[in-house]
């Protein structure tokens, strides 16, 4: 909360600031980023599942045919097919999670089977990195040392790409964090009470004659071995699903339908299934039109921010876009 009210205040007061004043250091929030991206499996899938759609060979170079159409350009599509250049559009992918990327694009190239590529391509650490500010800081929430990402001298080689918003890992900060919290107390929950006991009874109402099958059970666990007396009984009791653990997977439940549904479109997409038919065919078309927009959305930063750049750097030819 404290990290959206900040981003607030900033939006509300940058007009009447002066070069010199952090007001746009989200260190603190890309803390939060990272904490749920690395350790919640579910959203790590959620997003490679979106990646895989958006990534791997399904994108090219092309000129437009003059009928609506696009013509692919094999000579040049094959330069992006590279490690580095895929960096570029996970960059590109990953801004619309965190709310911005900076990509630093070296001009330098290598030959791979007669085929030029790029050589090195970096994304640049988002704490230190003020978006709105246009500006890359040596030191986290220190203006000076820092660099001008609007200066003529950087424009060729660093591209901020800024959708102007928090991203929507900040609709998932509270809800996979709260999960995260429900997970630990789950565990807690099955280690008090999910754990099956071995009941053992004796006719006998001598306490050292139950003492004694109470250690032989306890240690038949390591051994594999009990014996008993004539008249002993042993068996194993284990508790029922209870109201309170279902409270605890619905939970859980709940909060990786809210992440497929925002990252996805849909949770069948990320492997839930669907009571009929018509649902699954309704969830698909969301999920489609999902994956349709996020395509949408890398097209346009790559052919208004990146391939202008590729192009100064004569990577690329001229008249070509990324399809």
């Amino acid at each position: 909360m404290h990290e959206v009210w900040k981003h607030n205040r900033f939006k509300s007061t940058v007009n009447y600031t002066e070069d010199g004043t952090i007001l746009d250091d989200r260190s603190g929030l890309i803390d939060l980023y990272d904490s749920i991206s690395t350790q919640d499996a579910h959203l790590a899938g959620v997003r490679e599942t979106l990646e895989s759609q958006l990534t791997d060979e399904r994108y090219m170079l092309a000129t437009p045919d003059g009928k609506g159409g696009w013509v692919r350009d094999e000579e040049e599509s094959k330069k992006i097919q590279g490690s580095q250049f895929e960096k570029i559009i996970q960059g590109v992918v990953d801004s619309r999670a965190y709310g911005y990327t900076c990509i630093e694009i070296m001009p330098r190239f290598m030959e791979i089977h007669n085929v030029k590529m790029l050589a090195e391509v970096n994304i640049i650490e988002r704490r230190n990195v003020l978006p709105n500010q246009a500006r890359v800081v040596q030191r986290q929430g220190i203006w000076l040392p820092g660099w001008d990402l609007n200066n003529e001298q950087f424009k060729d080689n660093y591209i901020l790409v800024n959708t102007g918003g928090l991203g929507y890992f900040a609709n998932l900060v509270p809800i996979v964090l709260a999960k995260k919290f429900t997970m630990s107390n789950y565990i807690g929950f099955a280690h008090t009470y999910g754990q099956p006991i071995i009941h053992g009874k004796t006719p006998s109402e001598i306490d050292a004659d139950k003492r004694k099958l109470a250690s032989d059970i306890a240690k038949s666990s390591e051994k594999r071995v009990i014996v008993t007396g004539q008249d002993d009984t042993i068996d194993v009791k284990t508790f029922t699903v209870s109201n309170s653990e279902r409270v605890f997977t619905g939970l859980i439940n709940l909060t990786n339908q809210e992440v497929s549904n925002l990252v996805l479109g849909s949770e069948s997409m990320a492997g839930e299934t669907q009571a009929y038919a018509g649902s699954a065919k309704t969830h698909e078309d969301i999920y489609r039109a999902r994956i349709k927009r996020n395509r949408k959305y890398v097209e346009n930063v790559m052919n208004e921010q990146v391939i202008p750049v590729l192009q100064r750097m004569g990577f690329i030819k001229k008249g070509v876009y990324f399809k």
